[in-house]
């Protein structure tokens, strides 16, 4: 599969994932306005566990083309600070800026909403059911 000028869409995609807490990260396909694939969960200790269900297909449609560098530095913090709770950020905005200073407010803003803006959807039965997003 050739990957267009999109792999630093993917690179962002992945990283937004893990935010979720996935072990499985699978590419169907890949163009330049939209990213489809599957993710999964590990096994969280449940009796009867059926990796096949542990799964969710998404479609991302990209509208925008700024600040992914940076939501991934966000992104990245947040992970590595556990600060994200299903897709609940358990930190203010504030105190995240307070972390990203040197950035200057503006460049953190620009950031910080374009996180808050993306919406990934969920599909079933090739449908599209719902969607993963962050939140405060």
């Amino acid at each position: 599969m050739k990957y267009p000028s999109s792999s630093k869409h993917i690179n962002f995609l992945f990283q937004f994932f893990l935010l979720f807490k996935i072990n499985r990260f699978e590419l169907i396909n890949v163009t330049d306005s939209m990213i489809k694939g599957i993710i999964g969960w590990p096994d969280q200790g449940v009796l009867y566990y059926d990796a096949d269900e542990e799964i969710q297909h998404f479609e991302w449609d990209i509208h925008e083309e700024y600040a992914f560098h940076d939501a991934i530095d966000i992104m990245c913090y947040l992970a590595d600070n556990q600060l994200v709770s299903l897709d609940k950020i358990m930190i203010s905005e504030s105190q995240l800026e307070q972390n990203f200073s040197s950035w200057g407010k503006e460049r953190f803003a620009s950031a910080f909403d374009f996180l808050l803006r993306v919406r990934v959807d969920m599909v079933d039965d090739n449908e599209r059911t719902d969607q993963f997003f962050l939140h405060l």
